[in-house]
């Protein structure tokens, strides 16, 4: 009997572990079924997102058929109702609804939809999209892709995420390089303002916590509106204060970009083609925001900016000091209040610290503003004192010229023969002259470049230098001289090879002139120039272009002859409309109503034929793109001082630049490893009207423009 009560008495507490245990595995069953991210939700969102993706790749099949052939696509609201309950019930009625509209719910139409944290675009709504843009050219920090977001959030571009910089920068050379401006286009057409509208203030990774697994995966932002490939055109206008501050035709890859060199408020106004008028706003204050730079190319002067790039004035009160880093760390700060040189604005003279990494920081407002990098020799007064030394020694070199004529003269007197003869005292005389106009252009120029090495911007730019010793100057220079300059970036005078810059053949660049307006009435077309560069390699469309140029008449006469004969369209359009005849270059210029090879290249013609020859001939007219050599880097584009526009480039991404006037320009290259390059080039007006075409977005990649 006690046994058996013993035994029961296991039995129960048996059964009690054995029930808590069973309520315990309930509770874990129920949450991993039930629970915020249990097995139900997880199949749910897994369906959701199978479903987005089948609707995505039905979709893709419908844009293609409308690109093959609209008339016989099915439109808009003809294909979303077709993925709807009566058809392959991909979408369900409410969400149709928030596509299309539905005006007698007070449902605004859309264009799009939502499903498993992916956004499918059908048809855009255009919107207007603006925003803030602050360029990094801080070459001490440049690397890859630099866009900065005026939230202080990284942005990405090409899968690749980079850091924000607060302020505009100078570069090494103490020049200017960007300043804050406003960017603006219509949505669909512009990769930058997308994203920027999506991130809305978000860093990346907060945003990539609730973004989709294909961005997430590929740790980018997703651009549906942009990848959807629709241009909306119209005119955009920037307004401060009641007053225009910069208008201008966009298009896709197309921005309106406006310089900012004031706070305040920016009303930004767009009117599409179709007739839509649209608004938004940018509150700029950056006048209070500063930064430390190297104001020369070794480092031992630091200046002080504020976020528009202007220099301000360093003081004892910002209590500015200097501290050397050694074995890892920074040691001790030393004041720099005996260091504060040059007058409105003053900036800091740290050559004492040549050949050292250092660390300078100033207090502005109680905030401490730092400066880090490595000092390096001071090449400003080396070039000093051999100016002076060039000075001095100035009028000796010009005396012993004088004596040496006046020897010549004596001698001139010997022989008549002598004087007039192929090495006569006459042409000595003029070579002497031309020995002397040469000394002086160069005198000219070291002291130009000392000045420049010194003060940057504020001395005359190469092309105000160059004018200013030609004809209506100096006159040290010929108008031959000039041109000769600009073609080659050199002049030879006597004996004598003058650089003034370097012109090099690893930038490519082409011009097409474009206009917008009705051609029926001139008065009512805007010309403008379309210029595209980028660095040799990198895009095959410049490199064909440029190969094409070099090419005798005879041998593009050739390659105009092979594309008519082997393109598809070309092929057939001369065999409707002259059946039986042999294509030859006489048969293709009177077909397009051109007489020679110079009018063929300003035909629309012309255009398709490169595109072909990109397609079928780039290992012969492309050597260097083909064999897959790429650079990146930056690209600027100035007229004297002034930026036009400056780009990040890559391979199939080529800088694109609007030019408003002709004249002269100079490009300049800046790859990622350090080289640099530069060509000028003159742009001929009259000529970019005569060959305009309307502007439906000219030839070639889209560089990221900073």
């Amino acid at each position: 009997m006690t046994s058996f009560i013993n035994s029961k008495g296991v039995t129960l507490i048996a059964l009690v572990i054995s029930i808590l245990v069973i309520l315990i595995l309930a509770s874990i069953s129920v949450t991993m079924i039930l629970g915020d991210n249990g097995l139900i939700d997880r199949a749910t969102n897994s369906k959701e997102a199978n479903r987005a993706s089948q609707i995505e790749e039905k979709k893709e099949l419908w844009n293609a058929k409308r690109m093959e052939d609209e008339d016989e696509a099915l439109s808009p609201e003809e294909f979303i109702n077709s993925l709807g309950p009566s058809g392959k019930n991909l979408l369900t009625a409410d969400e149709i609804e928030q596509i299309l509209g539905n005006s007698s719910k007070g449902i605004a139409e859309t264009g799009r939809i939502t499903i498993a944290n992916r956004t499918i675009v059908f048809y855009l709504m255009p919107d207007l999209l603006a925003s803030l843009i602050i360029p990094d050219t801080n070459t001490n920090n440049y690397n890859n892709d630099k866009y900065s977001d005026d939230g202080g959030s990284p942005i990405i571009m090409k899968k690749t995420i980079v850091k924000s910089t607060p302020v505009a920068a100078l570069s090494n050379n103490s020049t200017v390089n960007a300043r804050p401006y406003i960017a603006a286009n219509f949505s669909g057409n512009s990769e930058l303002l997308e994203m920027k509208n999506i991130l809305n203030g978000q860093t990346v990774e907060e945003y990539l916590e609730t973004a989709s697994d294909e961005e997430k995966e590929n740790n980018e932002v997703n651009t549906p509106e942009y990848n959807l490939g629709e241009s909306t055109t119209g005119t955009i206008t920037i307004k401060k204060d009641g007053k225009i501050v910069k208008s201008g035709y966009v298009s896709r890859d197309r921005d309106l970009y406006c310089d900012i060199t004031e706070d305040g408020t920016y009303i930004i106004s767009g009117k599409t083609t179709d007739g839509r008028e649209l608004e938004t706003t940018i509150t700029v204050d950056l006048g209070s925001v500063y930064q430390l730079v190297a104001g020369s190319s070794n480092n031992d002067q630091i200046c002080l900016v504020d976020g528009y790039g202007n220099y301000v004035s360093i003081s004892e009160e910002n209590n500015p000091r200097i501290s050397v880093r050694e074995d890892g760390s920074y040691g001790n700060e030393e004041s720099l209040n005996n260091y504060i040189y040059g007058s409105n604005p003053t900036y800091l003279n740290i050559y004492n610290w040549s050949w050292k990494n250092v660390k300078v920081t100033i207090t502005i407002d109680g905030k401490d503003i730092m400066w880090e990098g490595y000092v390096g020799r001071n090449r400003n007064r080396i070039k000093k004192e051999v100016q002076r030394m060039i000075n001095n020694n100035k009028g000796i070199t010009l005396l012993a010229l004088v004596v040496t004529v006046i020897i010549l003269l004596i001698l001139a007197g010997v022989s008549i023969l002598t004087l007039s003869g192929e090495n006569g005292l006459i042409n000595r005389a003029k070579n002497s002259n031309e020995e002397i106009r040469g000394a002086q252009v160069e005198e000219e120029k070291k002291a130009w470049e000392v000045k420049k090495e010194g003060k940057g911007d504020s001395v005359q730019s190469v092309d105000e230098f160059i004018k200013s010793l030609g004809p209506k100057g100096s006159k040290l220079l010929t108008k031959d001289d000039i041109d000769e300059i600009n073609e080659t970036g050199k002049v030879t005078i006597g004996s004598r090879t003058i650089t003034f810059f370097e012109s090099s053949q690893n930038l490519l660049y082409d011009v097409q002139g474009l206009y917008t307006g009705d051609s029926s009435s001139s008065g009512n077309m805007q010309y403008y120039a379309g210029l595209m560069v980028n660095f040799l390699g990198n895009d095959s469309y410049l490199e064909v272009k440029s190969t094409w140029d070099s090419k005798a008449t005879e041998e593009k006469e050739s390659i105009i002859v092979d594309y008519a004969k082997n393109d598809d369209y070309e092929r057939n359009y001369f065999k409707e409309k002259y059946p039986g005849q042999e294509i030859d270059i006489d048969l293709i210029y009177e077909s397009y109503g051109v007489n020679s090879i110079e009018e063929y290249e300003n035909s629309e013609d012309f255009m398709h034929c490169l595109d072909y020859i990109c397609n079928n001939k780039k290992d012969e007219l492309a050597p260097v793109y083909s064999s897959n050599q790429s650079v990146n880097g930056r690209i600027t584009v100035k007229k004297g001082n002034e930026i036009i526009c400056k780009y990040y480039v890559r391979r199939d991404e080529s800088a694109r630049c609007t030019i408003y006037e002709g004249g002269q320009y100079t490009i300049v290259g800046e790859t990622e490893d350090g080289e640099k390059f530069e060509r000028r080039i003159t742009i001929d007006w009259e000529k970019v009207k005569e060959t305009a075409q309307p502007d439906s977005g000219y030839n070639g990649g889209g560089g990221a423009a900073v």
